[in-house]
């Protein structure tokens, strides 16, 4: 039989994970770094933020003593903004840089909260409920030179939660409705002298950007853009607003492109008609679902050349444990055959027997678990029924309460996760 090189996606976590949510996510001299809401990371104490150098969790300093919303680096140094108000016993008013040993303050910045910030044309922008910077009325969204602030225009007239750079311009989105006497429904565009609306706008709270495949990719509770209907979930060509086929049935909270599709997280069931766990796929036409995808809200996404890496409240990623932070990764890898799946499990739903097959040839370290939608184990099937190169096993599932599952297959090369349905 040929041998074929092909694709395998799977969820790990990153050791023990975080004690609390995590609410922010970026990279930074070579380490994944996250911030939130949580106190220890990987069983350490983390005030609120925490990196992950690939094999364990460190601390920053004295970290923050309230939430941490967002994280960016601006002039090599890294950035975060949140609801904090000190570090230790530095006053670090809703925005800190990191110096390598402590958190600084960033000018002058009175605000309930920094909820985003975004290096643009060599300044840091920082959007949330902003009130004042260096004395200056901000209007929810201020700039940073790395010495001084100063105001954005007129500013908007409610919080901002996201920004992004498309077509070389800066993009805000939020809860806002008005740019002085300019309506700009829930999303703008900054021209350099004014905010500018995007044809009627949305009728929602945008929550997240991503530019993706040339087009600016929109997310969080609207239900219309541009009047047409858009379930929290749009694109924005530079002229006109598109829907994503059906949309998604809750709140987009976080999106990114990766691998050349678009991935959407957040607070939700259902993508485009296709059941899912708060994370789902865009292929440009279709909607699928991410493995198993997560047992609740998708908070943060950061996409890197090999990874995929989400935060949020969750505590498994597709059966896997994985404590409010996981990886979703895709492995080249060799397979002997034709293009049949590794994993294979029918039927599906089932009412009382399901069947699992698998392509390995290496069957004698092989382990399967069934896990409910906490993430507990509910069923281990011995490695001992696969020796002599058994790679087929019928699983009663009679007993078990009618909802959904994980069947989890893992050796030494493969960790690989199927969702099921039990009803009846």
């Amino acid at each position: 039989m040929p041998y074929l090189t092909s694709l395998s996606q799977t969820w790990s976590n990153l050791g023990s994970g975080l004690s609390n949510n995590a609410l922010a996510l970026t990279k930074y001299n070579d380490s994944i770094y996250a911030a939130g809401e949580f106190k220890y990371a990987g069983g350490n104490p983390a005030n609120r933020i925490a990196k992950w150098n690939g094999n364990s969790w460190d601390s920053l300093g004295a970290g923050f003593n309230w939430y941490v919303n967002t994280l960016a680096s601006y002039n090599g140094e890294l950035y975060a903004g949140g609801q904090f108000t000190t570090s230790g016993n530095n006053t670090v008013n809703s925005i800190a840089k990191w110096n390598g040993s402590v958190w600084d303050s960033v000018g002058s910045v009175n605000a309930y909260s920094v909820n985003t910030v975004l290096e643009y044309n060599g300044e840091l922008y920082a959007g949330g409920g902003i009130g004042s910077v260096d004395g200056l009325q901000a209007n929810n969204i201020a700039k940073w030179n790395g010495s001084n602030w100063t105001a954005i225009g007129n500013g908007l007239n409610h919080f901002v939660y996201t920004l992004c750079i498309y077509n070389s311009e800066l993009y805000a989105g939020g809860n806002f409705f008005m740019s002085g006497g300019v309506s700009v429904n829930h999303i703008a565009r900054w021209n350099g002298i004014n905010w500018d609306s995007l044809g009627a706008g949305l009728n929602g709270v945008v929550k997240a950007m991503t530019v993706h495949n040339g087009e600016l990719y929109v997310g969080g509770s609207f239900t219309t853009a541009g009047g047409p209907p858009a379930n929290r979930i749009a694109k924005w060509n530079g002229t006109n607003w598109q829907p994503l086929s059906t949309g998604i049935n809750g709140s987009v909270l976080a999106l990114a492109s990766y691998n050349g599709n678009l991935y959407a997280g957040g607070y939700y069931t259902n993508a485009g008609g296709i059941s899912t766990n708060c994370i789902a796929k865009w292929d440009g036409t279709n909607w699928s679902d991410i493995g198993a995808g997560l047992n609740q809200d998708v908070h943060a996404i950061y996409a890197d050349s090999s990874d995929l890496y989400i935060a949020g409240s969750f505590t498994f990623a597709g059966g896997v444990n994985a404590n409010y932070i996981a990886k979703w990764s895709t492995v080249v890898g060799i397979k002997e055959g034709n293009s049949e799946e590794i994993l294979i499990v029918y039927p599906n739903p089932s009412q009382s027997q399901i069947t699992i097959e698998f392509d390995l040839t290496e069957t004698k370290n092989v382990s399967i678990e069934i896990k409910n939608i906490l993430g507990q184990t509910v069923k281990t099937i011995d490695s001992s029924v696969f020796l002599n190169g058994k790679n087929k096993i019928e699983i009663e599932v009679s007993e078990f309460t009618n909802g959904v599952y994980f069947v989890r297959l893992q050796n030494s090369k493969q960790n690989i996760t199927k969702k099921i349905i039990k009803h009846g």
